[in-house]
């Protein structure tokens, strides 16, 4: 082998070393992705552990609401009738009173 072949098998040995150094600085800056990544799924993991109860609060104030609302709706009908009562109130009255007045009158 001679001395030309030498230097163009050590340029070729110490171009792949310096590849091998970018592909290992690469390797290192994918670790280190996938170790955030799996850090931030452990945190997505808990906070789900953490709202497993979330659909049935969900469901239970949905009840309370709907209790509320019929609630809501007895108490609007009721005000309701009573607004009706007052509202007729003078008519009632001043029937009564013409009733009582043709009464006196035969």
């Amino acid at each position: 082998m001679s001395v030309s072949q030498e230097a163009q098998i050590l340029r070729v040995i110490g171009d792949m070393k310096g590849e091998v150094g970018e592909i290992r600085g690469q390797l290192r800056e994918l670790n280190h992705a996938l170790a955030s990544l799996t850090q931030k799924f452990d945190t997505l993991a808990l906070q789900a552990a953490m709202n497993i109860s979330l659909p049935e609060r969900v469901a239970d104030l949905d009840r309370r609401v709907s209790v509320l609302e019929a609630s809501e709706n007895k108490r609007i009908g009721a005000m309701s009738l009573g607004g009706w009562v007052l509202k007729a109130l003078p008519y009632i009255v001043s029937t009564g009173i013409g009733a009582g007045i043709m009464e006196i009158i035969r």
